[in-house]
């Protein structure tokens, strides 16, 4: 069996994740955040690397993600130099529901962050994404209206 690298020693390691997700090549049971990851993606038949578009001033790409039995599932892998911020898969969950016209309250979804050998989990509900969506919403009408020379 071969194993993995550290994560340090993997000069893009989202791009190493989403490769092996694609083959669905399992890594060895550990708490390596990567292994972790990827493992999870696999096991949860998630595809990775998915942009989320809403209009060309609001969107995303998702590091994993999977809508199976109206349940959302979005997990992102952060190297030791990124931020941890929920609130980013919140955006994203608010981004999908409005690309596939899905009501938060329809859904329910589970948000996993991995990193430094750890899992960040958050199952959000309508009231955390409600808001979100119609953030987007009112920000995308300003930015049409700015592009279009209009007085906000």
């Amino acid at each position: 069996m071969k194993f993995v690298k550290p994560e340090s020693d993997i000069k893009n390691p989202h791009a190493y994740a989403a490769r092996s997700i694609r083959a669905g090549r399992k890594f060895p049971q550990s708490k390596k955040a990567l292994n972790a990851y990827i493992n999870d993606a696999i096991d949860f038949h998630m595809i990775p690397e998915v942009e989320l578009y809403y209009s060309e001033y609001c969107y995303g790409v998702v590091d994993a993600i999977d809508f199976t039995n109206n349940f959302l599932r979005i997990h992102a892998l952060r190297t030791k130099h990124e931020p941890e911020h929920m609130e980013q898969l919140f955006i994203y969950d608010a981004l999908f529901c409005l690309k596939h016209d899905i009501k938060p309250c329809d859904i329910q979804i589970e948000n996993r962050i991995y990193k430094n050998d750890k899992v960040l989990i958050a199952n959000p509900t309508c009231e955390d994404i409600d808001p979100i969506i119609e953030k987007i919403k009112e920000l995308d009408r300003v930015a049409r209206e700015v592009k279009l020379g209009e007085t906000v």
